[in-house]
Order: structure tokens, then sequence, then C-alpha cells
């Protein structure tokens, strides 16, 4: 039954973001066409997911519940593997690349095909050995456990991307010193010694990624800075966004965050496994029907809307202390003007995990005048 269901959205799905992909190239995106063709792309993505499941499911449902006879780090490694694969390949990235596509913003279009399958590899190789590991030490079966699967997943992948993959796929990049904006190698470098900050490297990866991100490391602490920005903003304006993501660094932010992301793993494991399962298990519509509207109803808010309120402080918490960095928001304003430029994006622009930039500026604005740079 599931596989006509997803058979019918699937295509639904793809006449929609067919529909928006008429739209003339190189023209402003109207939002509603934008939040239109990004439902699709989730969707047409969900039903990929959901078509695979119908063959997948019952070989994962049989290893979870018969595994003897079956190494316990064999049936862990395959088992996280087919979640990665649903969840984040088929579910997260089609529904991304069939936004891209439908939404044809070219400039949106800025990670190279050699970046995502190294993702994807990295992910599929990580997620294989941490399912291992957990089985070994967890050696835990049924249906619950199987539920366990989807919140684990969820809190391991932030975990995973933040603390292994950018060194996995990063550490032969870019350094600044080999960019146009050299001299801001030696300005790090003095500002770690005179504040004391944690050890964190930047490295500047391929592609026209316009953004940056700090990450926690395995190593050391991990600044990323998309070819965009490298290739598009002034040494100012650069500056101004390394000084935001040390500032993340400065603040243990990524910690915060996977603490967050962790609660919310924790409320949804609870749902699942006290509400959800009991209801599937009653093999009735009904409780089928509210088995999923509670898994519907909690999965957004674990894994969105309490990280994302988090997020949006921390950003703001961010702006405050990069602005002290450099003596004055002044930079900051300026490189944020720039960056939504580069993006082609409203500064009113809502996402649930970041401000308006309208409220970052706002917020900057508030700050003491210009003082002599840190």
């Amino acid at each position: 039954m599931l596989f006509p269901i997803a058979l019918v959205v699937g295509v639904a799905a793809v006449l929609v973001l067919w529909l928006a992909h008429q739209r003339p190239p190189d023209t402003q995106v109207p939002a509603r066409v934008r939040h239109t063709a990004m439902a699709a792309g989730w969707t047409f993505g969900a039903a990929v997911s959901a078509g695979l499941a119908t063959w997948s499911v019952p070989a994962l449902g049989a290893l979870v519940g018969e595994p003897d006879g079956y190494p316990l780090p064999l049936v862990g490694a395959l088992l996280m593997l087919l979640a990665y694969i649903h969840a984040r390949v088929l579910f997260l990235d089609v529904g991304r690349w069939a936004y891209l596509w439908a939404s044809r913003a070219p400039e949106r279009h800025d990670r190279t095909w050699r970046m995502e399958a190294a993702a994807i590899g990295w992910g599929a190789v990580g997620f294989a050995g941490m399912g291992a590991i957990v089985f070994s030490a967890i050696p835990l079966g049924g249906t619950a456990f199987a539920f366990l699967l989807v919140p684990l997943a969820a809190c391991l992948v932030p975990l995973y991307e933040t603390w292994l993959s950018p060194w996995l796929q990063f550490w032969r990049a870019r350094k600044l010193r080999d960019t146009p904006h050299a001299e801001l190698d030696a300005w790090l470098a003095g500002l770690a010694d005179d504040k004391r900050l944690p050890r964190f490297r930047v490295r500047v990866h391929e592609g026209q990624e316009k953004n940056a991100y700090a990450t926690g490391g395995m190593f050391d602490h991990l600044v990323l800075v998309g070819g965009g920005l490298a290739t598009g903003m002034t040494t100012s304006q650069l500056k101004a966004v390394l000084a935001h993501e040390v500032a993340h660094v400065i603040r243990r932010d990524i910690r915060k965050l996977l603490v967050a992301i962790v609660v919310g793993g924790a409320c949804h494991a609870t749902v699942l496994v006290h509400f959800v399962n009991p209801n599937l298990d009653h093999s009735t519509s009904m409780g089928f029907l509210l088995g999923m509207a509670y898994a519907g109803f909690a999965a957004p808010l674990a894994y969105i809307v309490l990280p994302g309120l988090v997020g949006r402080r921390l950003e703001y918490g961010a702006d405050r202390l990069a602005a002290e960095l450099l003596g004055g928001p002044e930079q900051m304003i300026d490189a944020l003007d720039r960056l939504c430029e580069l993006r082609a994006e409203p500064r009113d622009k809502k996402s649930l995990a970041h401000p308006t930039t309208d409220d970052r500026i706002d917020a900057l604005r508030q700050l003491p005048p210009s003082q002599a740079p840190a």
C-alpha cells in the first residue's frame, strides 16, 4: 500500500517542480514560487524515500527482529547505513537537489558534485561505523529499538558532521594564505595570541558556496569558508565573516547547539517509544493514524523548532562578540549586506535557524560605535 501512495505523491511533486522550473532563468524567484518549490522538493524526497522503504524496511525488520546468526556489528552497520540513506540522501539531499533545479537559482548551485559525493561517501562510512559500535555496545532488538534508530540517527548526524566529517572532507582544502586574503591569516594569528583563543584552523573549500561556518572539529576547531565568499567579498568583509565564526568558537556555540539537538532527540525518542510504538502495535487504522500523527508532530519540534530557537540566540551573541573583536559593528553590517547580495536574497528573508539579516543589522546598530580594532 505504501508504494502506490509514494508513487502518486512523487508524481504530483514532480509536476509541481516542473511547473516551477518553467520560470524564465536569471530572474528573481518570487517568494511564493520559492516556497512552493521547496515544499515540493522535500515532498519528492520523502516520496522517493518512502517508495524505496517498501523493500528496505522489511529487510531492516528482519535484521532487528531476528539478528541471530548475524554479527551484531554487521547488523548495526547495515541498519544505520539504511537510516542514513533514507533520511539524509533520499529525503534531504534529493529534496534539496529537486528544489534547486525547480527554482532555477544558479547562485544556489554552489557545491560541486565532487563535494556532494565526498559528503555522502564519508557519511555512509561514518554511519556504518557508528552503527557497528552502537550495536556492539548495546545489543538490543525489537520494534521499540527500531524506533529509537530515528532519534539516534538524528542526534548522530550533527555530531558526526560537526566533529569528524569536516576534517575528513576538508583537511587538505586551501588555507587563507593561498587566497587573495592572505593578510587575514596574520590577523587571526595575532588575535588568537592576544585573546588566548581556543585553537582553530581556517580552510577555504572548492566550489562557490556562499557561506561560512565553524565546527567543533576532531582535533582543533575548524572554520570553513565557502569559495564564493573568498572570491566575492573584500578582505574587510571576509574579516567580519571570520570574526563571526571565531566568535562561535570562543563562545562554544557548537556544543550548545548539539546539546539542544540531543535534548530534542531524547524527547522525540520518548514520544516514539511511549506513544507511537504502542499505537502502531494495536494494528488498527486509528492506532496507525494516531501513531503517525504523534511522530509527525514531534519530529519538527525536536529537530527544527528547538535547535532553531537556540541557534537564533547564538547568532545574535556571535554578532555582538564579532563586533567587539573588530572594534565596532560597521564591518559586520557591511559583510551582512554583501552576503545578501551574493546570495541574491532579500534582507528580510526568514529562516528557522537564523534571524533575518534586517534583525541582525538592527541589533548591531544598537551597539556602541566603532572603537579601536581589537
